[in-house]
Order: C-alpha cells, then sequence, then structure tokens
C-alpha cells in the first residue's frame, strides 16, 4: 500500500508572516553601577532567603532583621 492512496500529503499553500526585523540590545553594566546592582541583587536574594527560613521552616525571627551591609549602599537614580 503507497502513501499517495490514504490520502496524506500536502493539500494546499501554507502562509506565512512577513518577519519583522527587531533590534536587539544588550546592555551590560560596568564599573560602580555594575557593582551597585549586583549587591542590591545579592541582597534581594539574602532577603528572600532569609524570609522562607523565618516562615517555613521556624526558625527564630530576628534573622528577618534587615540591615544594609555599610559601605554599600545602593542609591538608585531616576
Amino acid at each position: 500500500m503507497e502513501a499517495d492512496d490514504e490520502g496524506f500529503g500536502q493539500t494546499g499553500s501554507r502562509a506565512t508572516r512577513a518577519k519583522v526585523e527587531t533590534k536587539r540590545v544588550s546592555k551590560v553594566l560596568r564599573g560602580r553601577k555594575g557593582f551597585a546592582l549586583y549587591i542590591q541583587c545579592y541582597q534581594f536574594l539574602l532577603q528572600k532567603q532569609v524570609w522562607w527560613l523565618v516562615k517555613e521552616k521556624g526558625f527564630p525571627e530576628e534573622l528577618e532583621v534587615w540591615m544594609p551591609l555599610p559601605g554599600f549602599s545602593v542609591h538608585l537614580y531616576t
């Protein structure tokens, strides 16, 4: 039995969308701004981990007191 006999195969034309070119912009922060963003992200992750330890695992709530590290204050520029 051949595949053509079973009614399979291409039955019509295929419509395709026109591709729109987009420009990819990647921004890499270096120096002071990059380091400040790294510290801010690190503090955020630590804060979430401590929250999980206190709320889910029953650790003492004194761990949840969050203070920025001295010398690593992060300023948000607008």
